[in-house]
């Protein structure tokens, strides 16, 4: 081979390198045209979400994270699904679905109220109230009752605080680990009220007369059931306490707070409640309950780097 030929070749083999690194970039760029990453999602990749960052751009001057996290990114896989083409989905999704069985409760008081007809009341208390009677009977109440309010102030509260935080957390985690946090959520709320109402019904038990006497006073001490998305939010506001600890939460929507204060203040105080048994018709074991799997997620999960996301 002499040299033109050599020249010849090497021109070649130049030119397929080059094309062949253009194509590969090229398909790095279109792989997504339809997915956006997310803000949280670009900031972990600048470095925003590691335990040596200095990033101060975006998100991270509202955000100071401290602890190293792992950021969701739907774009390192070729294969997705619609949960993660929409990061904020669950979050809507779940604000819907409480908002429809709010309607729910509305129609049955309009319907009690306009016509006698108590056929929807008894229908919402049997299978959207959370008591130890509905949850022998029918244990999808331990699930349903935390989709459930019946007031507007309480609704419009736990959404308010359910949007805040979830928004933030669902971009952090991604769509299925917030939807795994929200199911243990749901299910460490129950658990926490269920057995709370155990334990001041043999309190109560203690105290009263024996027979059919005490049992009806008993009935009539009691309260009907639990019913709220309250502990969900707790088990949110926990988990983003824990991540951006310095970030700031206008307390009444005017007093500038750190996160881990204020969360940490309402949790304090739940726990008093429950222990003085003054919650006042609010189920204090409930938000304690969604607050503690919070906090138990974010150390089991996160601290230890159990893979609760597709990151």
């Amino acid at each position: 081979m002499n040299s033109a030929q050599r020249a010849a070749m090497n021109s070649l083999f130049r030119h397929r390198l080059a094309t062949f690194a253009t194509s590969a970039s090229l398909s790095r760029a279109v792989a997504s045209p339809l997915i956006r990453p997310s803000p949280l999602a670009a900031a972990g990749r600048a470095g925003f979400f590691t335990s040596t960052s200095t990033a101060r751009t975006g998100l991270s001057r509202y955000l100071p994270a401290r602890r190293g996290y792992r950021v969701y990114n739907p774009q390192r896989f070729a294969r997705r699904s619609i949960i993660d083409e929409y990061p904020d989905a669950p979050v809507y999704a779940i604000l819907g679905i409480n908002g429809a069985v709010f309607a729910l409760w509305q129609y049955a008081r309009e319907d009690l109220r306009q016509f006698r007809n108590p056929g929807w009341m008894r229908f919402m208390d049997s299978h959207f109230l959370l008591n130890w009677a509905n949850a022998t009977a029918r244990p999808w109440t331990v699930v349903t009752s935390n989709f459930s309010h019946a007031d507007f102030g309480h609704l419009l509260v736990n959404m308010f605080v359910l949007h805040s935080f979830g928004t933030t957390v669902c971009q952090t985690l991604g769509a299925r680990s917030f939807l795994t946090l929200y199911g243990l959520a749901v299910l460490g709320t129950s658990a926490a009220s269920l057995a709370y109402a155990k334990y001041n019904e043999r309190r109560l038990r203690q105290q009263l007369p024996r027979g059919w006497m005490g049992d009806r006073m008993l009935a009539a001490a009691q309260p009907r059931g639990s019913l709220g998305a309250s502990g969900c939010t707790m088990s949110i506001a926990a988990l983003y306490a824990c991540m951006f600890p310095t970030s700031s939460i206008y307390l009444f929507l005017v007093v500038p707070v750190p996160a881990w204060a204020c969360v940490a203040g309402f949790m304090g105080y739940d726990l008093y409640r429950a222990a003085t048994r003054t919650g006042a018709g609010t189920d204090v074991a409930g938000h304690l309950g969604g607050g503690f799997t919070g906090l138990a997620f974010w150390a089991l999960a996160m601290r230890r780097g159990a893979r609760f996301a597709r990151y």
